[in-house]
């Protein structure tokens, strides 16, 4: 037979689950799942951009290549109608040097804001 103490405990509990099921989530638990998929959305785009960085770093380098043949005009040999063509080339091919630098240092300051903002995120727990 039951006591007084466990009916009592038996009609909170399930106050407390139809309120519950009626209100939905409490704050607190709508913050832990948030939590989790905040921490999810870090590590799965700092894993993608981990993995980005090698393709930017390869562009670098096959931007520098590009512009080394360029600079040596492809070993041809320069004819006076081809001068615009080669500087034009020439600087071509510098600024897509300086533009995959700028993308990959942009891309590594991006990555170690997510990195940052996930150890703060951690670190609050």
């Amino acid at each position: 037979m039951k006591t007084q103490a466990n009916t009592s405990a038996t009609v909170k509990s399930f106050i407390k689950g139809f309120v519950a099921l009626v209100q939905g989530d409490t704050a607190e638990a709508t913050a832990q799942k948030v939590f989790r998929q905040v921490q999810s959305a870090l590590n799965t785009q700092i894993a993608i951009m981990n993995g980005d960085l090698v393709a930017k770093e390869e562009a670098v380098a096959d931007a520098k290549d590009a512009y080394n043949k360029a600079r040596l005009n492809d070993g041809k040999e320069l004819h006076s109608s081809d001068r615009t063509r080669y500087v034009r080339n020439l600087v071509d091919a510098n600024n897509n040097v300086k533009e995959a630098e700028e993308a990959l240092e942009a891309h590594k300051e991006t990555l170690e804001f997510l990195k940052s903002e996930l150890a703060a995120l951690e670190a609050e727990l």
